[in-house]
């Protein structure tokens, strides 16, 4: 488990109308700070494309929320 030191505000998945989405997004409004999570329901290692598009897809949600 990772402890970085901050309780989040916000714990849960994210999506957007083109179809991105986000298992797991928690949100800390006093620090500006957020934690992106996939989930692959499989045993099977993923590649680096799939931490690749995760932060392509964790862009969108700091445009939205203002976070950096």
């Amino acid at each position: 488990m990772l402890d970085v030191g901050l309780i989040p505000d916000l714990i849960r998945g994210w999506w957007n109308r083109r179809g991105d989405e986000i298992d797991i997004v928690t949100l800390n409004d006093e620090r500006k700070i957020a934690f992106f999570g996939e989930v692959k329901w499989s045993k099977n290692k993923v590649d680096t494309d799939v931490l690749e598009a995760l932060i392509s897809k964790s862009d969108l949600v700091k445009e939205v929320i203002g976070y950096e």
